[in-house]
């Protein structure tokens, strides 16, 4: 966390989801197992600043789907360079337009 911290290195946050309301986490569609993530985000913050410095990505995910609602879902640390993490475009969001967000799919084994 010092890299982070220090800001030599940055992190993107994934949770808006294409399908559901970003803002209730109790809908969450993308899925975590030990070894693989599937899923996409909409709207992953911070995602294209840098991105050679852009070192992992926070991701909200289900990993326990048969848990109450409100119990179903973690945050795992997915590095950007895995395999599986798929940058897809910028989406421009209220009228930033140079992609502090971007839609990202997780493809099954990008999580260690």
């Amino acid at each position: 966390m010092k890299p982070l911290v220090a800001g030599d290195i940055r992190s993107c946050f994934s949770m808006t989801e294409p399908e559901v309301s970003g803002a209730d986490p109790t809908g969450l569609r993308t899925r975590a197992v030990r070894d693989a993530t599937s899923g996409s985000s909409t709207a992953t913050s911070g995602s294209p600043a840098a991105p050679s410095a852009r070192r992992f990505a926070i991701v909200m995910c289900v990993t326990d789907p048969d848990a109450e609602s409100h119990s179903r879902m973690s945050q795992i640390i997915v590095p950007t360079d895995t395999p599986g993490f798929n940058l897809i475009r910028p989406v421009p969001v209220m009228g930033e337009t140079e992609g502090a967000h971007c839609e990202i799919v997780y493809d099954n084994g990008a999580c260690r």
